[in-house]
């Protein structure tokens, strides 16, 4: 039986690499299956790079035709984890599921468009699709970017760093959230809506467009900066280790807020 790590499943969650998820700790291509599910395809692209068991059974009941549509997806099973460490590998591995997992929705909502009523080529945007975006943005700074601070990072910060090294972690996440930029970065969207009359089409698709890199940019730095700290959990070492010895595990609280940090001063600097 083929093994695959949940680093290795978590990159499988877009068009270009295919859409695999876990089920009972079995991993499944469902990128072709997506074509004949009853629910469409949105469904399945939400639980993709991720395990789906818990939603799969609130929805599906044993079948010949789902279990004959499964075994033809089956690729392998999911590693079990290696390192010493069990903290740390537990907080790393639900890290990147919320952050797979908030990826999905974030491109589920990047993707929504107004359909035209004939055939032919999507218009522009329209001024309620424009104000969905800013609304989105919105949305991922007051929810997404707080659950990824108070939850993950902390969690992250309690099962890799000394108490001294949290310690200074969360002084330096106070000191941003207490910042100018902070500020100026989580009013721009409301600066937006209230000028929303007075900015041209195109001056507004194109600051959408912007806050919609951005944020797809911040998930994207934390899945890569995640998912290299599991992978040093995922394979057997030579020797055990201390708690946080690995750079890469050790380090990835620094590599998260820096990222956080870069995304609040290009924020700032949209509508320079």
């Amino acid at each position: 039986m083929t093994l695959f790590d949940l680093t290795e499943v978590a990159e499988h969650n877009d068009d270009a690499h295919g859409y695999w998820l876990i089920l009972d700790k079995t991993v499944y291509d469902v990128s072709e299956l997506m074509r004949v599910h009853p629910g469409g395809p949105r469904i399945l692209q939400l639980y993709a790079g991720r395990d789906a068991t818990a939603g799969f059974r609130r929805i599906h009941h044993a079948s010949e035709t789902l279990s004959a549509l499964l075994a033809r997806a089956r690729l392998g099973r999911v590693r079990e984890l290696a390192c010493d460490d069990r903290l740390a590998a537990r907080a790393l591995a639900e890290a990147l599921s919320l952050i797979v997992e908030m990826q999905n929705a974030l491109r589920a909502d990047h993707a929504f468009r107004l359909q035209p009523l004939r055939p032919g080529p999507l218009p522009r945007r329209s001024r309620y699709e424009l104000q969905r975006g800013i609304e989105t943005h919105a949305r991922f700074q007051r929810e997404y970017l707080d659950v990824l601070l108070a939850v993950s990072l902390r969690a992250l910060a309690a099962a890799t760093l000394s108490p001294d090294a949290q310690d200074a972690l969360h002084t330096r996440l106070d000191q941003l959230q207490s910042s100018q930029p902070w500020a100026a970065a989580r009013a721009h969207p409301y600066a937006l809506l209230h000028r929303f009359e007075g900015i041209a089409d195109a001056e507004l698709e194109a600051c959408v467009a912007s806050c919609e890199m951005l944020d797809s940019w911040l998930v994207a730095e934390w899945k890569r900066a995640v998912s290299g700290a599991l992978r040093e959990c995922e394979r057997p070492r030579p020797a055990p280790r201390r708690p946080g010895e690995t750079p890469a595990v050790g380090g990835v609280t620094a590599c998260l807020l820096y990222a956080v940090q870069e995304y609040i001063q290009r924020v700032g600097t949209l509508d320079r």
